[in-house]
């Protein structure tokens, strides 16, 4: 008899800790614990950190809005900065962890690993740099893109899956001035697609074009979760042009960038700086 209670008791005692566990993690997965803060609150974390590259003379200028991955690259996002600028389009380098205080080992323990600032969250960076691109001068504002890598292109995904939802990014109170609907042009690189994707569960109400830049053999994401989502966005009615690169691995534009400074690389030396050269050429044919 005390056997049975003493089995009934331990039964219960696992089942509820098994319920809480599963809570806990769905409301780290759904945002349900990220304190709410108003648009303007969020925009006073991003705005004053942005980093404007901007051709020389008044505009519009076509206007690409840039999100990091988690690894936060500073070089990388300097790179592509200048380089849009020399194709004679406006660029904005939009830090998400200087106004948080997160620095690069807080990214990588607790950014990087889905514990801290996820990529629905992190939407809400989107949209509060849409508002202010919305409110420059040099701005075209029909003309504004969205690229984002990795942790970025998640955040840009999540994004368009909530707008489709008639939701609001995790943590925000009310919606942004801007929204998505002025976005014809979203360039993804090497996204995350995996658990806490929004937009594997959720298509997309709006169809911007969007362009893709994958690896075959990502140690990050398996490439079904990407494809998974694309399939997602292709059928919302959005095109998608995919390109999936061979020989390099998740993040080698950073890898490309560090070959240039002597800094450790993933992917091989010579593979990570053809890559980039290749996703330029790309990626300017879409963007013109």
């Amino acid at each position: 008899m005390l056997k049975g209670k003493w089995f009934k008791r331990l039964t219960l005692f696992v089942g509820s800790a098994l319920i809480a566990a599963a809570l806990s993690y769905q409301a780290i997965l759904k945002g349900w614990l990220v304190p709410k803060l108003t648009p303007d609150a969020v925009s006073q974390i991003v705005v004053p950190h942005l980093t404007v590259f901007r051709p020389d003379g008044d505009g519009p200028f076509k206007t690409v809005l840039m999100f990091h991955g988690c690894g936060g690259d500073q070089q990388q996002q300097q790179y592509w900065g200048e380089t849009l600028k020399q194709w004679g389009f406006a660029a904005v380098y939009v830090d998400s962890y200087a106004g948080r205080g997160i620095d690069s080992s807080r990214a990588s323990t607790k950014v990087c690993r889905g514990r801290e600032l996820l990529g629905g969250q992190r939407a809400g960076d989107v949209l509060a740099a849409i508002t202010w691109a919305n409110r420059q001068a040099w701005t075209a504002k029909q003309d504004i893109v969205l690229m984002g890598w990795s942790h970025g292109a998640w955040s840009i995904m999540d994004a368009f899956a909530q707008d489709a939802a008639k939701q609001l990014p995790f943590g925000v109170s009310a919606p942004f001035a801007s929204g998505l609907d002025s976005i014809h042009e979203v360039v993804l690189f090497y996204p995350y697609c995996g658990v806490a994707s929004a937009t594997n569960e959720q298509g997309w109400r709006l169809q911007p074009k969007l362009l893709t830049i994958d690896v075959a053999a990502d140690s990050v994401v398996g490439e079904q979760a990407c494809l998974s989502a694309y399939d997602s966005i292709i059928k919302s009615g959005s095109s998608v042009q995919q390109h999936v690169f061979d020989g390099v691995d998740h993040a080698f534009d950073v890898d490309a960038v560090s070959v240039r400074e002597g800094r450790t690389v993933r992917s091989a030396k010579q593979a990570a700086v053809a890559s980039l050269d290749k996703a330029k050429l790309i990626v300017e044919m879409f963007l013109q």
